[in-house]
């Protein structure tokens, strides 16, 4: 019951600047709001099922219609990792290069649902645009970020989700001019400074022709985390955002507070679980990333928050990466051994394996063993370009960049390698 008022005050300080607008129904927004909730607990099938709801209550509306894609999407995206924080951190995020292009392959029954509902938000937002504009813009804006975020993430297709957010952009902006009180809109303009920022030259000139500008980092980031901490619909939007910039710019303390703050008001959801263990492990702190790691394991053995969704040997990787990176080549061989020992592994769970491994064991000089294991991987599935850096590996040994961490307790400075 306490969690339940927590909550209802929650969503009411939420709704309080959204009322100020008047543009959305509060009470549509309570439900559009129990969607995001399901969403970030991991239960897609209620958000699917709330979203139907209101496409069948309001038929004509978009917001259903922009929920629902949305809810497909997030089912296809974390069930790839695909916007992990090792993902995103990676140099090659934003590029295309000529030999080599990130793609996932998303299920073709996910996508097509995804497609669907959001040509139907698309042209249920435009029949919108006359009878109330603003209402219209935002929806449409929307349905356009849904597919920024789909083709970026899932697609790798960076022309494509530059389009749909240079669409979503324009009309937020229109939102946010005729609406100063109201955040959410600096979600799609916020991601836009940024990434635009970031993206190569050949994409960036892209932005400057159609009149966008070529994006500001640091502007971009502020109007996330005035997203995160007044948006309506998309706070916690704007937090994963913010967590994944901190952590492609090593600023590895920020990220782990927004994904821990997140992590304690959705414990269901055990990606935000797992990225605080990897950060935990990018700022030096092998020890509390085994804690994070162990209590997932114990989480998935009890079944506690739905947690026996997860596979064990996902754990093991993470496991032996952390081991990894604390020079602990023994342990670190052991718990990718586990996972190619267990029955219950899935093949790109083992073709991790394989790879770690092989890494592993040449950082152990032990180099015709770690050839064999990138020999497996290269004859293997991709499984988020295994093959082509395992391809890379068979020519060059793996070899790790040390970082400084903080003293110890007994005043010594060791050095652990970062992934």
């Amino acid at each position: 019951m306490k969690g339940l008022c927590g909550r209802v005050r929650l969503l009411g300080a939420l709704l309080a600047p959204a009322a100020l607008w008047g543009a959305i129904d509060p009470a549509q927004l309570t439900r559009l709001r129990a969607v995001v909730d399901a969403i970030y607990r991991m239960n897609y099938d209620q958000a699917e099922a709330l979203s139907k709801r209101l496409i069948q209550d309001a038929p004509d509306d978009p917001a259903g219609y922009v929920y629902l894609a949305r809810t497909h999407w997030a089912r296809e995206l974390n069930r790839h990792h695909a916007l992990s924080m090792d993902r995103f951190a990676a140099p090659d995020f934003f590029q295309e290069s000529k030999d080599y292009k990130y793609t996932i392959r998303a299920d073709p029954g996910a996508e097509k649902a995804f497609n669907d509902a959001t040509e139907q938000a698309i042209a249920r937002s435009r029949a919108l645009l006359n009878a109330d504009p603003d209402r219209g813009r935002f929806f449409l804006g929307l349905a356009y970020q849904n597919q920024t975020t789909f083709d970026a993430s899932l697609r790798g297709s960076w022309w494509s989700a530059f389009r749909a957010g240079q669409r979503a952009v324009s009309l937020h902006r229109q939102v946010r001019a005729s609406n100063q009180g109201f955040a959410d809109p600096l979600l799609a303009l916020g991601t836009y400074d940024y990434v635009a920022a970031s993206v190569p030259w050949t994409v960036r000139w892209l932005g400057l022709l159609v009149g966008m500008g070529l994006g500001n980092k640091q502007r971009g980031k502020q109007q996330l985390e005035t997203a995160a901490a007044k948006a309506v619909l998309v706070a916690e939007d704007a937090d994963v955002l913010l967590s994944l910039i901190y952590t492609r710019e090593e600023d590895y303390k920020s990220a782990y507070k927004k994904i821990t703050a997140l992590g304690a008001r959705y414990p269901e959801n055990y990606l935000l679980q797992l990225d605080r263990a990897g950060l935990a492990r990018r700022m030096g702190q092998p020890e509390l990333a085994v804690q994070i790691l162990s209590g997932i394991l114990r989480k998935i053995e009890t079944g506690e928050h739905g947690y026996r969704r997860l596979e064990r040997a996902v754990v093991y990787n993470r496991l032996g990466i952390t081991s990894r990176s604390a020079r602990d080549l023994h342990g670190a061989e052991q718990w990718f051994r586990k996972v190619l020992a267990d029955q219950a592994a899935t093949q790109p769970s083992k073709i991790v394996a394989h790879l770690e491994l092989g890494k592993t064991l040449d950082l152990g000089n032990r180099r015709q063993e770690a050839l064999a294991e990138y020999r497996t991987v290269a004859a293997s599935e991709n499984v988020h370009g295994s093959r082509h850096e395992a391809s890379r590996l068979l020519k060059t040994a793996y070899r790790e960049k040390a970082v400084p961490l903080k003293k110890s307790k007994n005043g010594e400075r060791h050095r652990f390698s970062r992934d």
